[in-house]
């Protein structure tokens, strides 16, 4: 079992740090890119120093990235090579984000995403500690990410009141119905160390229905609400053709939006591993 302790440093200047570098925007986090085929050194440490301090990372790239296996080379150059996969994704495991007619699915409908991170209902087996997005075509109207380091939200938590972070540790903090195609019900704390990584999880939707939330986890679970809500830590972007993001499975939502007709439907690729990305080598004067 893992000791709460070795989950995040839980130290007032850690806390400090983690808070006093979180208010930025997503171009004060974006990183030039020349050729996705062939990321500079320095292209490669600016995208792994930003995944260091905020766990989120956006990229610009000057030359097009045109299909699904020029996107898994891109995340391959990050060490990215676990793809998890899932029923909706291609023979490389990427996902085409765009609207599906009658899909049951969110992502693949114009409707609003609340906050989630992903694969909040996985098994250990299939931990997704990174994911990667690309934008090929963004919507007409709407389509707008929000983004939100989950070990700021825990730090936030724990200052407000100590015994929210425990309650939020529980086992079954919430359960998720069984899906008769793909799993049986589960469990999950909201907060737990990776058992691998000894890094912060968050396991996490807003969505309600059939959600099953423990009932020592109400006020806990209304003020984080509340935080989600207010919070300055939030970062809002509408990825642009070609833009992209890449993330240690940070807390995110999307507005609803249209396309245009006549006009490319909105579509991004996406990409979930079980990989997390490396701070290796990343310098920590900032």
């Amino acid at each position: 079992m893992i000791d709460n302790q070795q989950i995040t440093e839980q130290t007032p200047k850690w806390q400090e740090l983690k808070l006093r570098r979180g208010v930025v925007n997503a171009e004060q986090l974006m990183v030039e890119i020349r050729n996705p085929s062939a990321l500079s050194h320095s292209e490669r440490q600016q995208i792994l120093e930003n995944c260091t301090y905020h766990n989120l990372s956006f990229y610009r790239s000057a030359k097009p990235i045109s299909d699904s296996n020029s996107f898994k080379a891109l995340a391959a150059q990050l060490n990215l090579h676990r793809l998890c996969d899932n029923p909706m994704a291609d023979v490389n495991k990427i996902s085409h984000i765009t609207v599906t007619e009658n899909s049951r699915y969110i992502p693949y409908t114009r409707d609003a995403l609340s906050w989630h991170t992903d694969g909040y209902y996985n098994s250990d087996a299939d931990i997704i500690r990174t994911f990667m997005m690309h934008c090929v075509q963004p919507a007409a109207k709407g389509g707008v990410n929000t983004y939100l380091d989950h070990e700021i939200v825990y730090i936030l938590l724990y200052q407000k009141d100590p015994a929210y972070v425990e309650a939020l540790k529980h086992p079954q903090a919430f359960t998720i119905p069984p899906n008769k195609d793909l799993r049986d019900a589960r469990s999950s704390p909201l907060f737990r160390a990776d058992p691998v990584t000894k890094k912060l999880l968050m396991h996490y939707t807003e969505r309600s229905r059939y959600i099953q939330w423990h009932p020592s986890c109400t006020e806990a679970l209304n003020y984080l609400q509340k935080l989600l809500r207010t919070t300055q830590y939030k970062i809002s972007y509408k990825l642009a053709s070609n833009e992209g993001v890449v993330c240690n499975n940070v807390l995110h939502s999307r507005s609803a939006f249209e396309d245009s007709k006549g006009s490319p439907k909105r579509l991004l690729y996406r990409a979930r591993f079980r990989d997390r990305l490396c701070e290796q080598s990343v310098s920590t004067k900032r």
